[in-house]
């Protein structure tokens, strides 16, 4: 019986591990934000349509007021890709960019402001540009 307990947790072990690696995102997108209702719409759906997809798009609200936080948690529900931290004040944008840099489970790190429009291939040229000029450590 106990064999059968170890072989089972084992089997369980390499499933969960083999399952982060398989799907680990290549890139990691990090967004603070701060009441910018007006232009937050167009930033979020720019790095949606994406043409590279294999990425977390982690976005730190840095206690927003309600309309920001609702489009926020509206995007959420559309896209598992969208990862939502809800600071209770504002602790400032190095605050929040490197908690969601803390966060980031990617290879590399893509920046982007709350009133930022990325381009439909930005991820993927860049993507591009780093993996022919730089070496993971």
């Amino acid at each position: 019986m106990f064999k059968y307990i170890i072989l089972f947790l084992g089997a369980f072990i390499a499933g969960f591990i083999g399952f982060n690696v398989w799907n680990k995102p290549k890139l990691s997108v990090v967004m603070p934000t701060y009441n910018r209702p007006a232009y937050l719409v167009e930033a979020i759906e720019s790095v949606l349509a994406q043409t590279y997809g294999n990425f977390e798009f982690i976005i730190i609200d840095n206690g927003s007021e309600a309309p920001t936080r609702q489009i926020l948690k509206n995007f959420a529900r559309q896209d598992s890709r969208i990862k939502l931290v809800f600071l209770p004040h504002n602790k400032g944008i190095s605050y929040a960019r490197n908690l969601g840099n803390d966060m980031a489970r990617g290879d590399y790190i893509i920046v982007m402001d709350s009133d930022d429009y990325s381009l439909p291939h930005r991820f993927e040229k860049q993507l591009d540009f780093m993996e022919k000029t730089s070496i993971l450590l």
